[in-house]
């Protein structure tokens, strides 16, 4: 048995998959029930209320990587590997949050976008030097890609609007 206690945010990670596909089952919805001219507002925000927070703590789901016993790794991997993907997620909690405030008209939602875009382009630029430098173990990380690059997206989009 070991000393090693698990921290309480692992007994939550498991359940954020299931989590994240239901929030955007009912952003999906709401988005839909605007285009038929319903108010669905109150949807879409708590759908973005809880992306966020899903991205959020996807930042602590550590990566799941088979490596091998007598494997060396250096600061590209940990930077790439480790710092890489939460900055990722944080950032496209970030995004989406400033995505919701674009919703509710809140005149702050430039500012939260911007700081959204920029720390997913920065993590981006450093994931694509791993990929081009083949760093180890890099291919793990293409789940954050598919989530992060959609949202710097749709920040980018709203942002020059």
């Amino acid at each position: 048995m070991s000393n090693l206690k698990q921290h309480p945010i692992q007994k939550i990670v498991p359940f954020l998959p299931w989590a994240e596909k239901g929030l955007l089952l009912a952003l999906l919805i709401g988005l839909s029930l605007t285009y038929f001219k319903t108010d669905s507002h109150g949807l879409i925000q708590i759908s973005l209320i809880g992306l966020a927070v899903v991205f959020f703590l996807y930042a602590y789901k550590p990566l799941e990587i088979q490596y091998k016993e007598d494997e060396i790794l250096g600061f590209k991997e940990l930077l790439s590997l480790n710092i890489a993907p939460k900055i990722l997620w944080i950032g496209s909690a970030s995004t989406t949050v400033g995505i919701m405030f674009y919703i509710l008209e809140n005149p702050w939602y430039k500012q939260q976008l911007l700081i959204g875009i920029l720390v997913i382009g920065a993590a981006t630029l450093i994931v694509a030097f791993a990929f081009v430098s083949e760093t180890k173990h890099i291919k793990v990380i293409t789940p954050v890609l598919f989530r992060s690059i959609p949202v710097l997206l749709a920040g980018i989009f709203l942002f020059l609007k």
